[in-house]
Protein backbone atom coordinates (compact mmCIF):
# COMPACT_ATOMS: atom_id res chain seq x y z
CA UNK A 1 0.00 0.00 0.00
CA UNK A 2 2.84 2.41 0.76
CA UNK A 3 3.99 2.26 -2.87
CA UNK A 4 0.50 3.16 -4.09
CA UNK A 5 0.09 5.94 -1.54
CA UNK A 6 3.52 7.42 -2.30
CA UNK A 7 2.95 7.30 -6.06
CA UNK A 8 -0.46 8.93 -5.69
CA UNK A 9 0.99 11.68 -3.51
CA UNK A 10 3.57 12.43 -6.22
CA UNK A 11 0.93 12.52 -8.97
CA UNK A 12 2.17 9.35 -10.67
CA UNK A 13 -0.57 7.80 -12.88
CA UNK A 14 -1.89 4.62 -11.30
CA UNK A 15 -3.69 2.30 -13.72
CA UNK A 16 -4.99 -1.07 -12.59
CA UNK A 17 -4.00 -4.18 -14.54
CA UNK A 18 -4.37 -7.91 -14.17
CA UNK A 19 -7.62 -9.32 -12.85
CA UNK A 20 -9.18 -5.92 -13.44
CA UNK A 21 -12.29 -6.04 -11.32
CA UNK A 22 -10.69 -7.53 -8.22
CA UNK A 23 -7.50 -5.48 -8.39
CA UNK A 24 -9.25 -2.19 -9.01
CA UNK A 25 -11.96 -2.77 -6.40
CA UNK A 26 -9.42 -3.83 -3.79
CA UNK A 27 -7.27 -0.74 -4.30
CA UNK A 28 -10.24 1.60 -4.53
CA UNK A 29 -11.80 0.12 -1.40
CA UNK A 30 -8.54 0.28 0.56
CA UNK A 31 -8.07 3.94 -0.32
CA UNK A 32 -11.67 5.09 0.24
CA UNK A 33 -10.93 6.74 3.55
CA UNK A 34 -7.46 7.96 2.57
CA UNK A 35 -5.81 6.26 5.55
CA UNK A 36 -5.80 2.61 4.47
CA UNK A 37 -3.26 0.18 5.85
CA UNK A 38 -1.56 -2.84 4.33
CA UNK A 39 -3.87 -5.03 6.40
CA UNK A 40 -6.92 -3.53 4.67
CA UNK A 41 -5.53 -4.59 1.29
CA UNK A 42 -6.06 -8.19 2.41
CA UNK A 43 -9.69 -7.67 3.45
CA UNK A 44 -12.83 -8.31 1.44
CA UNK A 45 -14.96 -5.54 -0.05
CA UNK A 46 -18.55 -5.03 -1.11
CA UNK A 47 -17.69 -1.92 -3.13
CA UNK A 48 -19.64 -1.63 -6.39
CA UNK A 49 -18.00 0.74 -8.84
CA UNK A 50 -20.38 2.26 -11.37
CA UNK A 51 -20.69 5.55 -13.28
CA UNK A 52 -20.70 8.37 -10.77
CA UNK A 53 -18.09 6.74 -8.54
CA UNK A 54 -15.23 9.12 -7.76
CA UNK A 55 -11.82 7.46 -7.78
CA UNK A 56 -9.36 8.79 -5.20
CA UNK A 57 -6.19 7.04 -6.36
CA UNK A 58 -6.64 4.96 -9.50
CA UNK A 59 -6.90 6.72 -12.83
CA UNK A 60 -6.72 4.02 -15.45
CA UNK A 61 -7.50 0.44 -16.36
CA UNK A 62 -5.85 -2.01 -18.74
CA UNK A 63 -8.35 -4.71 -19.57
CA UNK A 64 -9.88 -6.62 -22.46
CA UNK A 65 -13.23 -5.98 -24.19
CA UNK A 66 -15.89 -7.39 -21.90
CA UNK A 67 -19.26 -8.83 -22.77
CA UNK A 68 -21.96 -6.16 -23.09
CA UNK A 69 -23.90 -7.37 -20.03
CA UNK A 70 -20.85 -7.58 -17.76
CA UNK A 71 -20.63 -5.67 -14.49
CA UNK A 72 -17.10 -4.82 -15.59
CA UNK A 73 -18.68 -2.36 -18.01
CA UNK A 74 -20.04 -0.43 -15.02
CA UNK A 75 -16.49 -0.12 -13.74
CA UNK A 76 -15.17 0.94 -17.16
CA UNK A 77 -17.99 3.46 -17.43
CA UNK A 78 -17.04 4.90 -14.04
CA UNK A 79 -13.49 5.47 -15.26
CA UNK A 80 -14.32 6.99 -18.63
CA UNK A 81 -17.48 8.95 -17.90
CA UNK A 82 -20.50 6.71 -18.39
CA UNK A 83 -22.50 4.42 -20.64
CA UNK A 84 -22.31 6.65 -23.73
CA UNK A 85 -18.52 6.56 -23.65
CA UNK A 86 -18.52 2.77 -23.24
CA UNK A 87 -20.85 2.41 -26.25
CA UNK A 88 -18.56 4.67 -28.30
CA UNK A 89 -15.58 2.48 -27.41
CA UNK A 90 -17.44 -0.64 -28.49
CA UNK A 91 -18.55 0.97 -31.77
CA UNK A 92 -14.91 1.85 -32.47
CA UNK A 93 -13.77 -1.68 -31.57
CA UNK A 94 -16.33 -3.26 -33.90
CA UNK A 95 -15.50 -0.86 -36.76
CA UNK A 96 -11.77 -1.48 -36.31
CA UNK A 97 -12.37 -5.26 -36.14
CA UNK A 98 -10.75 -5.66 -32.71
CA UNK A 99 -10.77 -9.19 -31.36
CA UNK A 100 -13.31 -9.56 -28.57
CA UNK A 101 -12.79 -12.06 -25.74
CA UNK A 102 -9.52 -13.32 -27.27
CA UNK A 103 -7.26 -12.67 -24.33
CA UNK A 104 -7.77 -12.73 -20.58
CA UNK A 105 -7.14 -9.76 -18.35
Amino acid sequence: YRLVANAAARGVPLPSTGDALRALRALASATERGDATERELRASTSLCIAPGYSFRVLDGLLTNLHQPDSTLLLLVGALIGGADEVRALYRHAVAARYRFFSYGD
